[in-house]
């Protein structure tokens, strides 16, 4: 067997694969009343979040990514000003929470119980709070501390307490942390012992190239094919290529979906040349879906590969990512329909709604208002009234239809455009529907025809809501445009 330390020169990446790829900009955006979340939390994200600021809206249109960052931004800055309970949810199992650095913000996290046990214990050992181990469950401290690289607690754990022995699974916890040290140690207690192939799946997944080598020269338990598709999609472009040269195992087309999906053309030219069998053309339809995926799709079209463009469209569309929609659509001169505004209206997707919404074939229909407003998509809903400010009153009236309170509590709405005035009006419970007495006037501007067609909204207890002194304690606050 060839030594593997011994790499092989870099692989040099395949003339197929263009320097520069076309790219579509994206239009500008339109400019909307509504704050929107910005592209990443930052600093002016974070003052506004403690001062009570933020729309609860706002915090539900933050991406998972962009979540977890908001995250860990709190708890690497310690910032006691923020109530945590106000933050959005993330996953309890989150690595943002591994970013607590203090013995009080540990504590208010434990208290807001957003964070598993798991990962709360993850962080006592990592920032080696020896007086908060739990060492009644030995089991699961040797777990974090395989998974945190903590060798000195391991070390006691087995052998000086002996309560707990060397087992698999604590190998699989460093090797999916892409921990040398704890895999050598642990190595070293079981040599004999037969590991899994998973500990070297998971080893490279993780991307660490020296414990993926260390694993092959040290052990002979092997990997499986899972191994270059986790490192495909992780974007492990020497790990795939290392073990494309040294082991015989091969890939699946999980390879290729998944590194499409994650824009990794450097890999997906790799695979093309080392595993041909696998590539899968249709990864291109699944890949629209991610953020990632024009260059992603313009690659696969300079190879002639684009599966079922129309299914790729309808991928970009629900994956909100209206660069890769309108090149699709400009390219392939495919048709859209109102189901793709629909898409759009319940997502959120405010610059998919306006690319959508200045073709010539979409028509914006009341279910598309409809939708917009029960899944409250403040952007889309400014981006339909830009278009036409004559959905003001219409989309206010279907609020109140679907009796939809955080729409109502939280969108300041249409206040700056023009010809519109807002006041506040009292409404009983049950939603009651705006008082519509000037209707004659109202028609001008909405037009009957488009209230018409909200069936749902009706007038008979127009009265009891015609005026801001209603006596009812349990009324509630919305906006009446005039």
């Amino acid at each position: 067997m060839n030594d593997p330390m011994l790499l092989e020169p870099a692989h040099t990446l395949p003339a197929t694969l263009p320097a520069t790829l076309p790219s579509t900009p994206r239009g500008d955006a339109p400019a909307l009343r509504v704050r929107t979340a910005d592209a990443s939390p930052d600093a002016g994200l974070l003052a506004r979040l403690a001062g009570g600021q933020l729309l609860r809206a706002e915090l539900r249109r933050l991406s998972a990514a962009q979540r977890a960052r908001l995250w860990r931004d709190v708890l690497e800055a310690d910032r006691d000003d923020v109530d945590l309970s106000a933050l959005p949810d993330v996953h309890m199992e989150s690595a943002c929470f591994l970013a607590v650095r203090s013995r009080g913000m540990l504590a208010r996290v434990r208290a807001s119980g957003r964070a598993s046990d798991w990962t709360l214990r993850r962080v006592v050992v990592r920032n080696r709070w020896t007086d908060l181990l739990d060492w009644t469950q030995p089991g699961l401290l040797a777990d974090a501390a395989a998974a945190e690289n903590a060798v000195w607690l391991l070390r006691h754990l087995i052998e000086d307490r002996r309560a707990v022995r060397p087992c698999c699974r604590l190998a699989e916890a460093a090797a999916a942390g892409g921990h040398l040290e704890a895999v050598v140690y642990l190595h070293e207690c079981m040599p004999a012992h037969r590991w899994p192939a998973r500990v070297m799946d998971k080893a490279a997944a993780s991307g660490n190239l020296e414990l993926v080598v260390w694993l092959h020269t040290h052990r002979r338990d092997g990997c499986s094919a899972a191994a270059i598709d986790a490192a495909a999609s992780n974007g492990h472009l020497l790990v795939v290529d290392w073990l494309a040269r040294n082991r015989a195992e091969g890939c699946t087309a999980s390879a290729v979906r998944g590194a499409a999906q994650n824009g990794h053309l450097d890999v997906l030219a790799l695979v093309r040349i080392r595993f041909p069998a696998v590539f899968d053309a249709a990864a291109t339809t699944h890949a629209a879906h991610f953020a990632t995926a024009l260059p992603v799709v313009q690659w696969f079209n300079s190879l002639g590969l684009v599966h079922s463009p129309q299914d790729t469209l309808g991928h970009a569309v629900c994956g909100g990512n209206v660069s890769c929609a309108r090149w699709i659509y400009t390219h392939f001169g495919l048709a859209v329909s109102p189901w793709h505004l629909a898409v759009a209206c319940k997502h959120n997707y405010h610059d998919m709604a306006e690319w959508l919404i200045s073709l010539p074939a979409v028509c914006v229909e009341p279910e598309h208002i409809l939708d917009a407003v029960d899944h409250c998509a403040i952007d889309v809903l400014n981006v339909l009234i830009r278009a036409d400010p004559a959905r003001i009153d219409v989309i206010a009236r279907a609020a109140v239809s679907r009796n939809n309170s955080e729409l109502i509590d939280d969108y300041p709405v249409y206040s700056n455009y023009p010809g519109t005035h807002i006041h506040t009006l009292l409404v009983l419970p049950h939603a009651v529907p705006l008082n519509n007495t000037n209707n004659a006037n109202n028609n001008a501007r909405t037009g009957t025809s488009d209230v018409q067609k909200y069936g749902r909204i009706s007038n008979s207890n127009s009265n009891s809501s015609s005026g801001s002194g209603s006596s009812n304690s349990d009324a509630v606050l919305i906006l009446e445009i005039r």
